[in-house]
């Protein structure tokens, strides 16, 4: 089963999708993009990526680290 995290949209027709759900008795993190044709059905993409749930610890880290670099970037571009 498939416990939705949240959505970022990104159009009218495809949204990136962030779940947890199990696969083989193993629990993972997706984070899959998903289209519309019709803006009533949404159907996965082939483009995503899944890890299993004890690495979340790592994806947090290199989020943040890359948080740390867009802000590095937008203030050096503030000061030019």
């Amino acid at each position: 089963m498939e416990n939705i995290i949240g959505t970022i949209i990104k159009s009218d027709t495809t949204v990136a999708r962030v779940s947890l759900s199990d696969y083989k008795g193993k629990d993972y993190i997706n984070i899959r993009e998903w289209y519309t044709k019709d803006k009533q059905q949404w159907y996965p993409s082939n483009k995503g990526i899944a890890f299993t749930t004890d690495k979340i610890g790592e994806l947090v880290t290199l989020m943040e680290k890359s948080e740390d670099e867009i802000t590095k970037k937008e203030n050096a571009n503030a000061t030019v």
